[in-house]
């Protein structure tokens, strides 16, 4: 794959949504179950990553994020088309309880999180603004008492 594939595929996996993200990152490591191992050469054939994205690098992008948060591991080879690719002991625990430990359950929580944080501020605003009223009536209320 040459630099400029690699980087528009870069640009595809960060242009995507967190939800369909999540979802492609769960899916992938569900392709590891059942402690599977796949070679790089395997990975990289079309009828492997077309499940997930038909753009190789977006694919190759996710597997590169699984690996950095430790939940596949990479064992090295001599050549490289030959590394193997499997879970690694947080990618069991992460299929182990799916729905509370995938990434789509994480998702879902920061989503809900936002939630709670937007209705929260929506409040506090409520409640300043109410101040401001409350303390400019009193001032008008002052002001037109001394006259």
């Amino acid at each position: 794959m040459n630099r400029k594939t690699f980087n528009q595929g870069l640009l595809l996996y960060l242009k995507m949504d967190a939800k369909n993200k999540a979802i492609m990152l769960d899916a992938i490591l569900r392709k590891f179950e059942g402690d599977k191992t796949f070679t790089w050469r395997q990975i990289h054939e079309p009828k492997w990553y077309m499940a997930f994205h038909n753009d190789f690098s977006v694919v190759e992008n996710m597997i590169r994020h699984l690996i950095a948060e430790d939940a596949l591991r990479r064992i090295e080879k001599p050549d490289n088309w030959d590394d193997e690719y499997k879970l690694s002991d947080r990618g069991f625990a992460m299929l182990g309880d799916i729905k509370n430990d995938s990434y789509l359950a994480r998702y879902e929580e920061k989503k809900e999180q936002a939630t709670y944080s937007s209705d929260a501020m929506k409040y506090a605003k409520c409640a300043m603004w109410a101040s401001i009223i409350g303390v400019a009536a009193t001032i008008v209320i002052a002001i037109l008492q001394s006259k």
